[in-house]
């Protein structure tokens, strides 16, 4: 090898056309978690496995923001989404009912 192939990766290859990397950037500057007033009282440490490290540091980028607010952020569209699978599966719960009560009252099996 000589000094003429300085870059680590094949630029020349048709493949890296395959495994675009897409970087997403958000702008959480005016999310509901950033806007808050309520003073944040609770004060937490952890001890973060280097992988843990590295996922917070992406999401520190897309969200632009620090670690502090990337992380409260995720928490709280973590509980938004969990509610709505949960509210999802409820209302499913209810036509499956409604749908058992109506085949009862029609008096077929199922």
């Amino acid at each position: 090898m000589g000094n003429n192939n300085r870059n680590k990766f094949n630029t020349t290859s048709k493949s890296k056309s395959f495994f675009p990397i897409k970087q997403h950037r958000f702008d959480s500057s005016k999310h509901p978690i950033i806007q808050s007033t309520q003073k944040c009282a609770a004060r937490m440490t952890t001890m973060l496995s280097a992988q843990e490290e590295q996922m917070l540091e992406g999401l520190t980028n897309s969200l632009q923001c620090n670690q502090r607010e990337a992380i409260r952020i995720a928490l709280y569209e973590a509980s938004r989404s969990g509610l709505k699978a949960l509210q999802s599966t409820s209302r499913s719960q209810e036509r499956q009912q409604q749908a058992r009560a109506m085949r009862d009252a029609l008096g077929l099996s199922g």
